[in-house]
């Protein structure tokens, strides 16, 4: 793998464990290269995630994430970010209410899952683009769409596709139905649109709170409830977002009895949904 201008960090951290994240469902743009070893690539960076195995000589008994990328301004802080290694989700596990059982089980069945923060372009056309797809199709799709339309890049592990910006989706109807899009194709040549003539501003969305950001999501063509939630949740690092779909209702009829105790999680409920989901696509082995 070559390694030409990259620069290598390693974090310590426990709750972290690069396989669950891999399988929690969102991660459209991770090639798995080797054993708890990833390539990923969002919007138009690339790195490669590796996990970190404790130390045998007892000196530390705490895993964590070996991360390559560019050697350039502002990759490093951009892949921490996205990693959200600033988040202490063993204390959010510890906190879980003992009340709550199912959920209890789940983040331990999910331990080291984290909520991912990737470009919020790529987020919001990604989401749309996954209405009524599985997770497979959503991310064959996308492949097929960055390699057809995305800008080529060159990084530190060899040449890649960018995921296309809103300059090149806004006139792509017709070829992006060609790529699998079906009816979503209108939707994301529309946002594309409405982003360049400044109709949607990206930037309010990273400032508004997260019932302005959902309103003003949800005020767009395309977007309902469950992905302006999924857009908050992981587009903008909104913990407070709690995306219902068919599955989790689902989920909540097996587990809790047609009722998740949502009132217990407060800001958090969105990591509570992702022990819980995350959780159930491990035990269906719906993973990768």
């Amino acid at each position: 793998m070559q390694l030409e201008n990259a620069i290598v960090i390693r974090i310590k951290t426990s709750s972290f464990d690069l396989d669950k994240i891999a399988q929690s469902g969102h991660c459209f743009r991770w090639v798995e290269i080797g054993p708890s070893k990833y390539l990923v690539i969002d919007g138009r960076r690339q790195a490669l995630l590796e996990r970190i195995e404790p130390s045998t000589s007892g000196v530390s008994s705490v895993s964590g994430v070996k991360i390559s990328c560019a050697d350039m301004p502002g990759h490093p802080a951009h892949w921490f970010r996205y990693l959200d290694l600033q988040t202490d989700y063993s204390a959010m596990r510890a906190a879980i209410p003992w009340q709550d059982a199912p959920t209890t089980e789940a983040a331990s069945v999910a331990n080291g899952v984290r909520l991912l923060r990737p470009n919020l372009w790529e987020t919001i056309i990604t989401l749309v683009i996954s209405q009524g797809m599985s997770v497979e199709k959503t991310r064959a799709t996308v492949t097929r769409m960055c390699a057809a339309l995305g800008d080529l890049c060159g990084g530190p592990f060899g040449i890649y596709r960018a995921f296309p910006g809103p300059d090149v989706l806004r006139n792509a109807t017709e070829r992006l139905k060609g790529l699998g899009l079906g009816y979503r194709a209108r939707y994301v040549s529309n946002i594309a649109r409405l982003v360049l003539e400044g109709e949607i501003c990206l930037d309010y969305l990273q400032t508004a709170d997260y019932t302005e950001a959902r309103t003003y999501l949800k005020s767009i063509d395309g977007i309902g409830e469950r992905v302006a939630s999924l857009i908050c949740l992981y587009g903008l690092g909104m913990k407070e977002a709690f995306p219902v779909d068919t599955n989790f209702k689902k989920i909540v009829a097996r587990k809790y009895d047609g009722r998740f105790p949502v009132e217990l999680y407060g800001t958090n409920r969105g990591v509570a949904w992702l022990y819980v989901t995350t959780a159930d696509r491990m035990e269906r082995g719906r993973g990768k």
